[in-house]
């Protein structure tokens, strides 16, 4: 048996770790290939369970070029029925650990194997642990941090890898600060979910020096995290703050040495966390990120807090408003964080402020003036029935909504109120019940607001299965220029500054694809030039195409023939999480790339271009903006195309050019005869004809 590092310790804590590979990820139509399992203590490795599973079927080429199974490698394995009972003796009442390890352990269930044990996840044990990361896929973290095994979507390499990457794990919880360890032990034998108490063994097994007179980390301080701070925020009359894209932020201020603000009203109230670990029913995954990076006196920000973007809703639950103080530097936030400061009068006057142009600006500007309600944006720590309250009666208006409109699940609907006869007395009595309820000076503001904009403006409905309904509304007559902006903040040493010089020159080669955009055949046609353009290549290259049908049937169509070459195709929803795709792009290997994407991936996401040699453009970034404004000032409009699309389309057309440029990029191929053969597509050309060469 492969025997593992070798630990002194007090006691044992035997695990199962398992991983399995399947057909796809639906449990209800995909199967299960492989199954492999290792129980292992911190001294070695004890058994291990390991088969292919018998599938009849051709395994889809995409499944084989993944993990490398083959028809020949399952045809003559034993069936899942005749595993079944090998393996759930196998794993007894261990915990089962494994990456995301909800997904396997469901699958198992889907298919009739119960495993009774907890389950142990290092994926948040990863978030707890781990800073700076891009990815936290197990194939990112294992190539930081491992130095034996690496994941390959083989399950036994994988199960490998991931023992390995458990050890170091094991060694960053016993390294965390004495204060962190109480609290983690203190919410693991208070709280009630399933998993806590294997959490508890673990933790006391990798605390076991911890005393039992360390103290909790205080709760709310004078100067750390306490309640929300005004100060006078007077600054030198010569620093500066400049406003960009979210995720422009880390980058900027690293290359130009800023001072970062952020957002003030995602910090995280130490006093609220603290409270919520004596109560047995609170989100467990939530505090086990949140406590790990705690520290006393020291304030925490969301950004600082690593958890899945589908989690942001229960982090930001324990979050308060807190504004910083301005002195002497230059500083550097997002465009939102601006807009807030200012409207809570934060912002110095005395102090310079850039914001740099960007496509999404606007859009920015437009969620700042929308009101949104949801649940938790009424909960009271002084009144906890609120909760319940309101998740009921967000859930039956929901309910209701969907019934009157006949909406289908997961789908929203925009427009005035009145549009959908939502004047009815029972959105009437939806605002009264809120306001029912224990709200505080600015929960009842917002609630006038909502009430007020959802009969005279546009109101959006989000409706979802199982959760309670989300409302926005947002004014029929708002600004949404420049000129908007720059009166908001009434300051006249405001700039916007363009992201590059003018006299930066820009070569695009037109190549167009000899098929109708709109026949059956263009993505065939499509994946066809692509292979002939980048087969040959040696190095990396980029393919920007404006959807992911498009991304989707090229990947699936040249994923294995590149494969064949030596090349990697990255492709935007197909190669894992955003956060693993740019962790292979900064992978420095001498293996040549292609990545997949829309322009949209590139300008929010800046994954690393500098080995890029090519780039081709499939198609041009026609569009307008996504908010549900825009959606009825184009309908108001004579000629929504000549007003919102072509502008729109040759802002993104030039901020794809400026993010090329500032990754010494000056070329690219455009594959799209539109901008030659309509009258739109040569409109686009004439307004960037200044700063773009056409060949």
């Amino acid at each position: 048996m492969k025997q593992l590092k070798t630990k002194e310790t007090h006691s044992i804590m035997q695990i199962i770790c398992l991983d399995i590979e399947t057909t796809g990820f639906d449990p209800e139509a995909n199967e299960i290939l492989e199954i492999a399992a290792i129980k292992f203590d911190s001294n070695a490795t004890i058994d291990k369970f390991h088969h292919f599973v018998n599938y009849q079927e051709p395994i889809p080429s995409l499944i084989q070029n993944l993990t490398g199974i083959t028809s020949q490698d399952v045809a003559d394995a034993p069936s899942l029925e005749s595993l079944k009972d090998e393996l759930i003796s196998f794993c007894g009442d261990l915990p089962i650990m494994g990456h995301n390890i909800n997904f396997d352990i469901n699958f198992l269930k889907a298919k009739g194997i119960q495993l009774p044990g907890a389950a142990l996840d290092t994926m948040p044990l990863s978030h707890m642990v781990f800073d700076n990361i891009e990815s936290f896929s197990l194939e990112t973290l294992c190539k930081q941090f491992n130095t034996k095994e690496l994941p390959s979507h083989r399950a036994i390499n994988d199960v490998l890898a991931n023992i390995e990457l458990f050890q170091v794990i094991q060694t960053k919880l016993s390294n965390l600060q004495e204060s962190q360890k109480a609290n983690l032990l203190q919410l693991s034998e208070i709280n009630q979910d399933k998993n806590a108490k294997a959490y508890l063994e673990l933790f006391q097994f990798c605390f076991q020096e911890l005393n039992d007179s360390t103290q909790q980390i205080p709760g709310t301080q004078a100067g750390g995290q306490g309640d929300p701070q005004s100060s006078s925020n007077s600054a030198n009359p010569n620093s500066k703050i400049l406003a960009v894209d979210p995720n422009l932020v880390r980058k900027i201020k690293l290359t130009k040495n800023l001072i970062e603000i952020k957002n003030p009203n995602y910090y995280i109230n130490t006093q609220t966390v603290i409270d919520n670990i004596k109560d047995p029913n609170a989100n467990y995954y939530s505090l086990l990120r949140i406590l790990s990076k705690l520290e006393a006196n020291q304030p925490l920000h969301i950004d600082n807090v690593n958890f899945r973007s589908d989690e942001f809703g229960l982090i930001s639950t324990f979050c308060q408003t807190h504004f910083q103080e301005f002195t002497t530097q230059d500083y550097i936030c997002s465009f939102e964080t601006l807009l807030t400061y200012q409207k809570e009068a934060e912002l110095p006057a005395d102090i310079q402020v850039e914001i740099l142009k960007s496509p999404y600006l606007l859009e920015s500007w437009l969620k700042f003036n929308e009101v949104t309600i949801r649940p938790e944006k009424f909960e009271s720590s002084n009144n906890p029935e609120n909760t319940d309250k309101l998740s009921f009666i967000f859930y039956h208006l929901g309910k209701f909504l969907e019934s009157e409109l006949n909406i289908p699940h997961g789908q929203n609907y925009i427009g005035p109120l009145d549009k959908f006869t939502l004047t009815k007395r029972e959105f009437t009595d939806f605002i009264s019940e809120i306001k029912k309820l224990d709200l505080n000076s600015q929960q009842k503001a917002l609630i006038d607001k909502f009430k007020l904009l959802s009969q005279t403006g546009y109101i959006q409905l989000m409706l979802f299965k199982d959760q309670p309904a989300i409302f926005k509304a947002i004014s029929q007559d708002l600004d949404i220029n420049q000129s908007a902006i720059i009166e908001f903040f009434d300051k006249a040493d405001l700039k916007f500054i363009d992201s590059k010089s003018d006299t930066d020159t820009f070569e695009v080669y037109q190549e167009f694809i000899d098929c109708d955009m709109k026949s059956p055949q263009y993505p065939t046609a499509l994946s066809e030039t692509l292979w002939q353009a980048l087969k040959d290549t040696q190095e990396t290259a980029l393919v920007i195409c404006p959807s992911n049908d498009n991304i989707r049937s090229v990947f699936e169509t040249l994923c294995l023939d590149f494969q064949k070459l030596g090349i990697q195709l990255l492709a935007q929803n197909m190669s894992g999480s955003k956060g693993k795709i740019i962790a292979n792009m900064n992978d420095c290997s001498s293996t040549p790339k292609i990545l997949l994407c829309t322009h949209h991936f590139l300008l929010k996401f800046h994954p690393d271009l500098s080995q890029v040699k090519k780039v081709i453009l499939t198609k041009l970034p026609i569009g307008t903006m996504s908010h549900f404004f825009f959606r009825f000032k184009e309908k108001e409009s004579f000629n929504s195309f000549i007003e919102y699309t072509i502008p729109h389309s040759s802002n993104n057309f030039n901020h794809l050019v400026d993010h090329l440029l500032e990754n010494n990029i000056q070329e690219m191929f455009l594959l799209d005869p539109r901008i030659e053969e309509t009258n739109w597509g040569r409109q686009i050309k004439k307004g960037l004809q200044s700063r773009i060469l056409f060949n």
